[in-house]
């Protein structure tokens, strides 16, 4: 039986790899090679494997639910091999203009179509670099993967390569606020801490990355209470001048947002009042 046609095994890999190198090789029981040889992989259920039918159901809900994510490739500009996307330019040159090295780089987005089928596509990124500190972030332009309501870009990485540098860092995040908000004009800006270790970044010293800094508990626009744990990384993002709130693709994030659509946000979610104070315009 054919699990999967051989449009969707470049997609399939890139699952797999995810799995096996950045999940421990298990993500919810399955290893990256139950996506790619279903065929010899069957589950054995009451002492037996399943049939070929009840995998090929399995497998392709299997394949379905498995969340959509962004492969990254390099940030070699010069291998790029597709055109630059609008947004990238101007936002190169604007963070040159504050001092900021770039460089393009290229993605792959991973998800799902209308039938169920795996399929991947190039996407273009971008990596701002302070020269000073040498700590740099990777972006995306949410236009890249969907159709926002505002401008947006979602923040892929914040790494400093070097040791703890807070001072630095705060100062990286007030110049990239500034470049992305005010320069370029994006209403909203966010990332998602890393919750479990990824070896292309790596930390100087003792890594405290993942340990509990605190409980946050909050009520969402229906009333019900949610309690999520903030990860250290995540309170150093939010000490650096970030806004842990709620973001597009997780329960809680670090973002920035523009007074307009902080505005907009307060008064279409009365639930933002908890993330958000109401700027008061000066006298």
């Amino acid at each position: 039986m054919k699990f999967f046609d051989q449009k969707e095994r470049f997609a399939l890999e890139q699952v797999a790899e995810r799995i096996n190198k950045l999940q421990g090789a298990d993500w919810n029981g399955y290893h990256g090679s139950d996506f790619l040889k279903p065929h010899i992989n069957r589950p054995i259920r009451s002492g037996r494997r399943i049939s070929d039918l009840d995998w090929y159901i399995g497998y392709r809900d299997l394949v379905a639910a498995y969340p959509t994510f962004l492969h990254l490739e390099h940030f070699d500009g010069w291998k790029l091999g597709m055109p630059l996307p609008e947004w990238t330019t101007p936002l190169f040159n604007a963070a040159a203009y504050e001092g900021f090295v770039s460089k393009h780089g290229l993605a792959y987005w991973n998800s799902i179509d209308e039938n169920g089928k795996r399929f991947t596509k190039k996407v273009a990124t971008l990596q701002l670099t302070c020269p000073k500190s040498e700590i740099y972030c990777q972006l995306i332009d949410v236009s890249e993967t969907d159709a926002p309501e505002v401008p947006m870009i979602k923040i892929l990485m914040i790494h400093n390569p070097k040791k703890a540098n807070p001072y630095g860092l705060r100062r990286f995040v007030k110049n990239l606020r500034f470049i992305l908000i005010e320069k370029r004009g994006y209403d909203f800006a966010w990332g998602c801490p890393l919750e479990v270790d990824d070896p292309r970044y790596p930390v100087v010293g003792v890594d405290k990355r993942f340990e509990m800094h605190r409980e946050l508990t909050f009520a969402d626009e229906d009333g019900e209470t949610h309690k999520v744990i903030v990860s250290r990384l995540a309170a150093t993002w939010e000490a650096a001048g970030m806004i842990l709130m709620p973001v597009p693709d997780d329960l809680i994030g670090s973002a920035f947002c523009s007074d307009k659509y902080r505005a907009h946000l307060l008064k279409k979610n009365k639930f933002m009042n908890q993330f958000l104070a109401p700027i008061t315009p000066l006298t």
